[in-house]
């Protein structure tokens, strides 16, 4: 049989289509996954703008400069790890789904391969975590391909052991959060998100302030020294972030196995 693109399309590709409302039936499909999903996107976006805003607002052209080269190689490095979290979304409810009949037989099975799974995902991140560490390792050798200023290039090379601290997790950070996607636990993830909405920004806010109210004759040193802050409040929600996703993951595969063996156990 012929097939094209544009055949294959031709049903989606109408005006009144695109212009149609969605049937109440899937208006409330989607319904339970627009306020988590939502607070999460916000969450996240809201600790860059907070840096951003903390940075160009009073710590000077270098910092400026050094932190866009950071983001650079931060926003390049990311998505890499990204992968485990999207291969977590996409394989793990399948696998929730086999042998996905009320039987005790089937949960212990499915308990014990979801254990494997996560396990798996977790020694895979571990391998991320290295590779992503040696890549930023290399960032000092690299930092003069951006800028040819000694001072924009001690601020990046400043940052790069936190870089480190960070990439190492990520990621179990990534396959974590991708273990609660796959499993729907976006309430949760929303509370989360919510709640670091608030919180980081202020924490950023603060060093502004207290860069702000401080006088020194030494603003290169100063700069340095600001510009690593910005980063460590960065590292320390970055550090919750993972806690607290491990910790539920942990948390629901425990809950999984205590229905899937109490039975057993009462027996």
């Amino acid at each position: 049989a012929m097939f094209s693109t544009r055949g294959y399309f031709a049903s989606f590709s109408k005006w009144s289509h695109v212009l149609k409302l969605p049937s109440k039936r899937t208006l409330k499909q989607f319904a339970p996954f627009v306020i988590p999903v939502t607070t999460t996107q916000v969450g996240r976006c809201s600790v860059y703008v907070a840096m951003g805003n903390t940075i160009a607002s009073c710590f000077g052209e270098h910092a400026m400069a050094a932190q866009q080269i950071v983001c650079s190689f931060f926003y390049t490095f990311i998505p890499i790890a990204d992968s485990l979290s999207l291969t977590a979304q996409s394989f793990l409810p399948a696998l929730m789904m086999t042998n996905n009949v009320n039987n005790d037989n089937n949960k212990q099975v499915r308990a014990k391969t979801l254990r494997h799974t996560i396990l798996n995902f977790l020694k895979a991140a571990g391998l991320f975590g290295a590779a992503l560490a040696s890549m930023v390792a290399t960032i000092p050798l690299l930092v003069r391909f951006f800028t040819s200023d000694p001072a924009v290039a001690a601020l990046v090379n400043s940052v790069v052991p936190i870089l480190f601290c960070i990439f190492v997790f990520h990621g179990v950070f990534c396959a974590s959060e991708g273990l609660l996607l796959a499993q729907k636990d976006l309430i949760f993830l929303g509370r989360m998100y919510a709640a670091y909405f608030v919180v980081v920004p202020y924490f950023m806010q603060r060093i502004k302030w207290m860069a702000s109210t401080t006088t020194t004759a030494a603003t290169g040193a100063a700069g340095v020294v600001r510009l690593q802050s910005v980063w460590i409040v960065f590292i320390i929600y970055q550090y919750i972030r993972i806690s607290a996703w491990v910790s539920r993951v942990a948390w629901l595969q425990f809950k999984t196995e205590r229905d899937a063996f109490h039975n057993e156990t009462m027996l």
